[in-house]
């Protein structure tokens, strides 16, 4: 099997939700994304079997809320060294971006569930300490003119523990949605700014962003500080400061 020969185009697949149909074959699987964008990969002797129980499905599930998520495979010798040696070829070359993360083990909260429902079109710009608690700041893009209302009705179903406003900075509208869950410390609010696709500003964005996990949840982010060349603010806190204000004892 010549690694380097792969052509996702030609390989079969099934739907994460149709799991139940792959086929008892040994072979390395990929978990891809609607914008072919790697989500994990892995080695399994018997596809069928591996994805009876697999411990990424939950976190999987939670990802394809908003996003179409399937499941190719590659057939191959079921040898160990085999599989572990092409397993370990394609974690290099695609880094998918599970692989290096550790299972989520936090209960479910209504924020990350909101999170995952922001995440298509969504660049996290930074969380701030404010004098109420803490507020997450996300800009949203839309790709027209004139269809920012489509981010409010998406936020209409985002009402998991959410109270939003809708407001302005000159003609530009925001919403911030109040959180009242319980799990956090302090208060914490989410800032989301409209921004259009074919705007300098969110192609500069989107270029320069990077994915990582926040509360579980893929997210793209960027350190607007350092790419903007603006000074540090004392209230911009890391993102990794997020997961350390959750409360993660289950009620």
């Amino acid at each position: 099997m010549k690694l380097s020969q792969l052509n996702f185009t030609e390989l079969p697949y099934v739907s994460l939700a149709d799991k139940s149909k792959l086929p008892r074959v040994s072979g390395i699987y990929f978990v891809i994304n609607q914008n072919q964008e790697f989500l994990y990969i892995g080695r399994a002797i018997n596809l069928l079997f591996r994805w009876r129980d697999h411990h990424r499905f939950n976190q999987l599930c939670d990802l394809s809320i908003n996003q179409n998520i399937n499941i190719y495979w590659r057939e191959c010798s079921a040898e160990e060294n085999i599989l572990i040696s092409a397993e370990q070829y394609y974690i290099k070359k695609y880094k998918p971006l599970l692989n290096s993360t550790i299972v989520p083990t936090i209960c479910k909260t209504n924020f990350a569930l909101t999170l995952s429902q922001l995440t298509k079109n969504t660049i996290i710009m930074g969380l701030f300490n404010r004098d109420f608690g803490y507020e997450l700041v996300l800009a949203y893009a839309f790709p027209k003119k004139y269809e920012s209302k489509k981010i409010a009705n998406l936020l209409k179903q985002c009402q998991n523990d959410f109270i939003w406003i809708k407001d302005y900075i000159e003609k530009t509208p925001f919403w911030i949605g109040d959180y009242q869950g319980k799990e956090f410390s302090n208060k914490i609010k989410i800032r989301v700014t409209s921004s259009s696709t074919f705007g300098l500003f969110w192609r500069e964005c989107n270029s320069s962003s990077i994915k990582t996990l926040v509360l579980g949840v893929p997210m793209r982010i960027l350190d607007w500080r350092t790419h903007f060349n603006i000074p540090d603010e004392p209230n911009f806190l890391d993102l990794s400061q997020l997961d350390e204000l959750v409360n993660y004892s289950k009620k």
